[in-house]
């Protein structure tokens, strides 16, 4: 009995002295685990805010280039008011200056959730580019379509006068061959019978009616481009960011008018090229 009592200890013995050692065994494996797959999770998430921040820093500077440009189209803008690109320009640069500090707070988020937000704001908040960038080259074009109809304009008393010359040479063409032909009729005989000489000179055969008329649809069409180009630079001018997306139809419209302007222009100078090529 007694030599079975010390097996029976010896054996509790090992049993215990073996048991903590197991568990901790055990337990640092289960922890190893547990330390990769946290790893792993932190370079994927680590990957994918890094991702992030390179596509918001890249959405931030393709439109801070675009507002630098667009400042120098408003500042260049021959027709439109200093009040005007002072305004424009000051929301711009304000634009700019948030787009910055926005840029700098997402190169040093850590939260991917955050991150997401903020580049999201770039689009959502930022009103001022998506108003001002369509709202400045709507007034660029009113101002080339107010330039370009002025030079226009500028042609069409020279064009009368073309015209006038045109239909003055018509008719003295038109007279001297009746004239001519009357005579060689009453003189040119063949065995006493009088014969019709065939009309050599060429009457000039240019439709002075049809020019005309282009002209009179030149000048009413440089009327509709300057009104056009008006019209939207007066709809747009009062446009505020706030107001943005409500007044998006209004931006549309003005837009509109300016290719209705375009269009009147291609017009007028096709019927330019008309006049001046009949004239040759």
């Amino acid at each position: 009995m007694k030599i079975r009592s010390i097996i029976l200890t010896l054996v509790g013995i090992v049993v215990l002295a073996a048991s903590p050692a197991g568990a901790l065994a055990v337990n640092s494996n289960a922890s190893d685990r547990a330390a990769t797959k946290a790893t792993r999770v932190s370079t994927a998430e680590q990957n994918k805010i890094e991702n992030w921040k390179n596509r918001g820093s890249q959405e931030i500077d393709r439109r801070i280039t675009h507002l630098n440009k667009l400042v120098v189209r408003i500042t260049e803008g021959k027709r439109i008011t200093a009040e005007q690109k002072t305004t424009l320009t000051s929301g711009i640069q304000k634009e700019i200056a948030a787009l910055e500090a926005l840029k700098t707070k997402i190169a040093a988020s850590t939260d991917l959730t955050t991150l997401r937000a903020d580049i999201k704001s770039i689009t959502d908040s930022y009103k001022v580019y998506l108003l001002y960038m369509p709202m400045a080259n709507i007034l660029r074009a009113s101002d080339d379509i107010q330039t370009v109809a002025a030079d226009l304009e500028a042609l069409v008393p020279k064009l009368e006068i073309l015209i006038a010359e045109m239909k003055t040479t018509s008719n003295a063409n038109v007279n001297a061959n009746a004239n001519a032909n009357s005579n060689e009729n009453l003189n040119v005989k063949t065995n006493g019978t009088a014969v019709s000489n065939a009309n050599t000179n060429t009457v000039t055969t240019k439709d002075i009616t049809a020019l005309e008329a282009k002209l009179v649809e030149m000048k009413a069409k440089i009327v509709s481009a300057k009104s056009q180009a008006s019209q939207a630079k007066a709809a747009v001018e009062s446009l505020t960011p706030e107001g943005y997306p409500g007044n998006k139809a209004t931006l549309q419209g003005a837009h509109a008018m300016i290719v209705q302007g375009r269009q009147d222009l291609r017009t007028v100078i096709a019927d330019g090229k008309a006049i001046t090529n009949a004239a040759e």
